[in-house]
């Protein structure tokens, strides 16, 4: 199998036209081509040129599919790692990432990695994306430790979501074939988790935690306000600490766990709510917590089984008022 890109007519200081053999004679009983029209860039730095485009040929139907590119050789070194990734979670692929097309590449020309055009990146930080978009997030995450590979840049602009709210995680030039070392059940949304150490995981105990004083805090923290003021960074003041964590906590309770939010007295008050967790199973397949109450899927491959436990009446605790 082969590979023919045509870039944009627009496109300076590259090769407009590209042939390019399938890496290491893959597939090589194929006698197919792969023909794309890029229409306009998506992205292009000193490693890579990224283009969006159409396949002409090898579909029935119009394909969108991303082109990553790059003319040197650290470039192709790369990309090269990144296609032996997407082979090792060929189950997941066109599920939590986007179906790849193969990597084609002439050492003498260029190495192009053909990807399914799978939607755009996150615009807002993972702790505000909305709660069913944050779970298919960390489900996504999930199936790929799972799967036996570790992301290496778990960010915003590496989750894509498409039209049907799709997400799909991208860029696995960082990746490595590991086991995940995760020791405690992912912790629902809205739980206060276990901490970093005893999780065992940092990628995974990354999406579960949020942003206070510019640097993850594990929802824990939240249950010792007087701690959690004490440890704040030496250029804030007491004061401004406190409003800072309390804000936070509203708006996150606000947001994820309603009926305690709606528990609060509202009387100008900074009231900070002690909030307990009911008993939970945890779900066999994905290893995840999930409340008593709620039906879980058997099948690994499902995204958004993931379900937020549900808090009882909080009572509670106010440093200050």
């Amino acid at each position: 199998m082969s590979l023919t890109v045509d870039l944009p007519p627009n496109t300076q200081r590259l090769r407009r036209s590209l042939q390019l053999p399938r890496y290491k004679n893959r597939d090589n009983r194929d006698d197919n081509t792969i023909s794309i029209q890029c229409d306009h860039s998506i992205h292009s730095d000193d490693l890579y040129h990224i283009f969006e485009g159409s396949m002409l040929s090898g579909a029935a139907s119009p394909v969108r599919l991303v082109c990553k590119l790059s003319y040197t050789n650290e470039g192709m070194d790369r990309l090269a790692q990144e296609d032996s990734i997407y082979r090792a979670l060929k189950s997941l692929q066109g599920k939590v990432v986007p179906q790849s097309y193969g990597y084609f590449e002439d050492l003498k020309v260029a190495g192009c990695l053909v990807l399914e055009h799978a939607g755009e990146p996150l615009q807002r930080p993972f702790e505000y994306i909305p709660r069913e978009l944050k779970i298919k997030v960390m489900d996504a995450f999930n199936q790929i430790h799972k799967a036996g590979v570790i992301h290496g840049d778990v960010a915003e602009r590496n989750v894509l979501v498409d039209k049907e709210g799709r997400v799909s995680v991208i860029d696995f030039e960082e990746a490595l074939k590991l086991e995940c070392d995760r020791a405690r059940p992912i912790p629902g949304l809205g739980d206060f988790g276990p901490d970093k150490d005893d999780f065992n995981c940092d990628e995974l105990w990354e999406l579960a935690t949020i942003g206070l004083y510019g640097l993850k805090t594990p929802l824990e923290a939240f249950n010792d306000p007087q701690k959690l003021i004490a440890q704040r960074p030496p250029y804030y003041s007491a004061r401004r600490a406190e409003r800072e964590a309390y804000n936070m906590l509203m708006s996150y309770l606000q947001e994820w766990i309603p009926e305690a939010y709606a528990q609060i007295p509202q009387d100008g008050h900074r009231h900070w709510p002690a909030i307990s967790i009911e008993d939970r199973e945890v779900d066999e397949d994905l290893d995840i917590d999930v409340d008593s109450s709620s039906s879980s899927s058997s099948d690994s491959e499902d995204s958004g089984p993931i379900e937020p436990p549900r808090p009882s009446s909080p009572s509670q605790n106010s440093p200050s008022s």
